[in-house]
């Protein structure tokens, strides 16, 4: 199934459930349409590879990796 439609099908659960449905017009305004869900899953993708970036390079940096152990002081 394609994402948007999982994401519809989702959305369609979810008012299925709720104790007061919405009216007809009020839910043709709110639920996703298919270039909401686009730019949701290009989020997302984009975040994805953001979390891929920091499993590769690590989350920052640590103390012991930016500074010494023991302070020598400046000479100027």
């Amino acid at each position: 199934m394609a994402i948007d439609h999982r994401a519809k099908a989702m959305s369609w659960w979810l008012y299925m459930h709720t104790e007061s449905p919405m009216p007809a017009a009020r839910i043709m305004a709110e639920m996703p349409t298919d270039e909401s869900i686009a730019g949701m899953c290009a989020k997302a993708d984009g975040m994805r590879r953001n979390d891929e970036a920091v499993q590769r390079w690590g989350a920052a940096v640590t103390w012991e990796e930016f500074h010494a152990r023991e302070w020598k002081g400046s000479d100027w």
